[in-house]
């Protein structure tokens, strides 16, 4: 069940486990809304959706588009991140050099189509990857990827 908190950019959701009840919380970190109104850029891969999902100690990085410009900004301040979903598919464009040293996730989800027309997910992203010692999932070698947890642990499901 979802609902709108006062802050109209945050949404929660309460699921029972175990007849308790646990808070899931879906935080939206990106775009601001000074770099809305501003309008600095035309791509339209700068507006793109992250939120951060919370539940207990698991914490999961969910991006959309967005540049690694804008993903290093973001990591400044949110470091405790046991997922991330790779932007924009695992391009170029979403993770650099600088990345991993904001952020240490304990795996990388890249979300991509099998032979896909742009040969996403980027070599130069899977190299930084290995290179920090991350390890990664490719939908486009495991097809539907599913994490589980329990709010202290998370693990990957099985088919």
């Amino acid at each position: 069940r979802f609902w709108s908190s006062p802050a109209c950019h945050d949404w929660h959701c309460r699921a029972r486990q175990n007849d308790r009840q646990e808070e899931v919380v879906l935080e939206t970190l990106w775009p601001q809304e000074e770099f809305v109104e501003a309008r600095p850029t035309d791509d339209t891969n700068e507006y793109s959706l992250v939120q951060k999902l919370t539940y207990g100690e698991t914490q999961v990085l969910l991006t959309g588009d967005i540049t690694f410009d804008i993903l290093n900004q973001i990591m400044e301040s949110e470091r405790s991140i046991n997922i991330l979903k790779a932007p924009h598919h695992g391009s170029y464009t979403g993770i650099n050099e600088d990345t991993f040293s904001y952020i240490k996730p304990q795996i990388v989800i890249i979300s991509d189509g099998k032979d896909n027309r742009y040969g996403h997910p980027h070599s130069s992203v899977l190299k930084e990857l290995k290179k920090n010692k991350i390890p990664y999932l490719r939908t486009d070698e495991m097809g539907e990827i599913e994490f589980v947890s329990d709010g202290e642990r998370v693990w990957l499901e099985g088919k």
